[in-house]
């Protein structure tokens, strides 16, 4: 089992101040305090690292080491330190490796006094920090993802399909021993040829999964549960339906030609989830890979016609109750729909015409209405109005510091980086190196990374002076006044804060499921 690395470090300056809140007795005890007050931190074998008399600013200290050296070997699930300047006292140290190195190792990072754990970081100073991860990529990360990257390249090269599931309508091969061959699923082969044919001859994507519907057809995501139970999938619904984007996805996948289609995904940061696409150009295709199933004119022509029938969809503000918003009926969220009055309406009805008793319709303002009255309620039995006042203001103060230390970062980075290039130069007037290595070391380590940074300490500016300017008498949807405060209106924050769901019912009947105990 992996372990939880409690990491404590002590410098010569803390020894010379005298700073008792930094010994490593007081590290000690507030990180273990931390640990009992975290169920899920508990499970953990808890293993005791620390420097003493090393500074901040130099990584290569005992325990820093050893650290590290677990972390390569994947021995650790958890680092815990008191706060971040204990790690590293550079900022972009720090950010290398706990937003690149931890995070593509998998491992969680808590760092105590900063508030800061990275599990359910997506608030908070993501709000009001620039990240640095587009700044550095971390050696070690940069060489294993290159290495990984490689690899699949060259199997995707040769013809080899390396996705996890085969895509609808054809079987990873058993008698390939990694799995990379695709074979034709003879169940269900005849539903995607049919779907290019209906298509071909002028029938909408919407009225194909109605029909596939009323014949009963298992959808794309019920036949591969059918197929393995185990391999990943969710519990599938009974209700699990075919819909208009399921037709999309197999009308655009070029697969069914028998080619692999690789290289339309990249990650932006090395070890960073979140991947965006790459325009078409650059996309990679390895033909007659295995069995077609529809010719190449075919899919050609097909989506010769996507084309030309795709609408313009306007883009609106994400509604704060999207995705949480449930039909009684089904168990299927519900759809906003905008323009005109927004309102959420249950897509089920519309491709299975013999379901009844979902939700026709149900308006933005009288879910809205019902959820305010109804925290509004919960909020007045519990909750101090000018308890609250004082914590949003202490709140804005701390957000404000933090933003302002974020800054102040920036900064001594920005002046770190303009170093290097001065010393870079002087290597290069000294005749260390030579012209064509010092412009290229300039070109791609610098230039690139002061023009990053210069931008992002004018939003990181901006980003302060809102914090400082907001009015804490009418923030987040709450007002202020003498000692008592209303919820004027829903914000996002406050939804993921307080509400885990909402059910709707066919007579409008509505059941908010909070992430508390409701006590009315």
């Amino acid at each position: 089992m992996k372990k939880l690395v409690m990491y404590f470090r002590i410098s010569k300056e803390d020894e010379m101040i005298a700073d008792e809140s930094n010994s490593i007795t007081n590290q000690r005890e507030q990180v273990k305090r931390h640990i009992r007050s975290h169920k899920e931190l508990k499970i953990y074998e808890c293993v005791e690292l620390s420097d003493d008399g090393f500074s901040g600013t130099n990584m290569n200290r005992p325990g820093m080491q050893k650290l590290l050296e677990m972390v390569k070997l994947q021995q650790v699930g958890c680092i815990v330190v008191k706060d971040f300047s204990r790690f590293a006292r550079d900022y972009l140290e720090v950010g290398k490796y706990i937003e690149q190195i931890f995070q593509f190792m998998g491992i969680r990072f808590v760092s105590i006094n900063d508030n800061y754990d990275s599990n359910n970081f997506v608030g908070g100073i993501a709000e009001i920090d620039v990240p640095f991860q587009n700044l550095m990529y971390d050696f070690y990360a940069k060489d294993l993802s290159e290495k990984v990257r490689t690899s699949l390249t060259a199997i995707k090269y040769n013809g080899k399909y390396v996705a996890n599931h085969a895509p609808y309508g054809y079987l990873k091969d058993p008698k390939d021993h990694h799995h990379h061959h695709l074979i034709i699923d003879e169940s269900v082969v005849k539903i995607v040829k049919r779907i290019f044919r209906e298509y071909l001859n002028g029938l909408s994507m919407y009225l194909i999964a109605q029909n596939l519907n009323a014949e009963k057809i298992a959808s794309p995501a019920v036949h591969a549960y059918e197929l393995n139970a185990n391999a990943g999938f969710a519990a599938i619904s009974e209700v699990t339906i075919w819909t208009s984007t399921a037709i999309s996805r197999i009308l655009e996948n070029e697969t069914y030609t028998g080619a692999i289609i690789y290289n339309k995904f990249k990650n932006r940061i090395i070890g960073d989830k979140r991947s965006h696409s790459l325009p078409r150009e650059e996309w990679k295709k390895i033909e007659n890979c295995h069995k077609a199933i529809i010719s190449k004119e075919d899919y050609m022509m097909v989506n010769e016609k996507k084309k030309a029938n795709a609408r313009i969809i306007s883009k609106h503000p994400r509604h704060c109750l999207s995705g949480k918003v449930y039909c009684e009926n089904c168990g299927k969220a519900l759809v906003h729909q905008m323009p005109g009055r927004p309102k959420y309406h249950c897509n089920t009805r519309n491709y299975v015409k013999t379901v009844t008793g979902c939700v026709v319709s149900i308006r933005d303002e009288d879910l809205e209405s019902v959820i305010l009255k109804s925290l509004q309620m919960q909020m007045n039995l519990f909750v101090d109005g000018k308890q609250v006042r004082e914590a949003q203001e202490t709140k804005k103060l701390e957000k404000l510091q933090l933003a302002e230390k974020h800054l102040l970062d920036m900064h001594k980075t920005l002046e770190k980086l303009n170093t290097d290039v001065r010393e870079g130069y002087e290597v290069y007037k000294s005749g260390l190196t030579d012209k064509e290595t010092y412009m290229q070391q300039k070109k791609k380590m610098y230039d690139e990374l002061l023009e990053k940074i210069e931008e992002n300490i004018g939003k990181q500016e901006v980003a302060v002076n809102c914090i400082a300017d907001e009015d804490m008498r009418s923030a987040g949807g709450m007002s202020f006044e003498e000692g008592s405060f209303n919820l004027t209106k829903l914000t996002k924050e406050m939804i993921d804060t307080f509400v885990r769901k909402v059910v709707v019912t066919d007579d409008h009947r509505i059941e908010i499921v909070w992430n508390f105990r409701d006590t009315i």
